[in-house]
């Protein structure tokens, strides 16, 4: 897995102010990087039709590569 500088950000922020989230006090939980992959993973399983064999490592890396792909493509569109 290559190593990601941008996660999207918390996948469910808070309404803390960002001064409260920099104290540490706060656990941001998820980013949506992690989110993403999540769904992706979630997908991936339901439509396997449980014929082969994967690996649990290519399967990791097969949602992580899609998880940054939304995130790529979520920086591409306008706000």
């Amino acid at each position: 897995m290559s190593e990601q500088s941008n996660d999207g950000g918390p996948a469910f922020p808070l309404s803390y102010s960002t001064a409260e989230y920099h104290t540490g006090n706060i656990n941001a939980g998820m980013s949506l990087r992690d989110w993403f992959a999540g769904q992706a993973l979630q997908g991936a399983m339901a439509s396997w039709d449980g014929e082969g064999e994967w690996r649990a490592s290519d399967m990791a890396t097969l949602c992580w590569n899609r998880a940054d792909a939304m995130l790529a493509t979520r920086n591409l569109q306008p706000a």
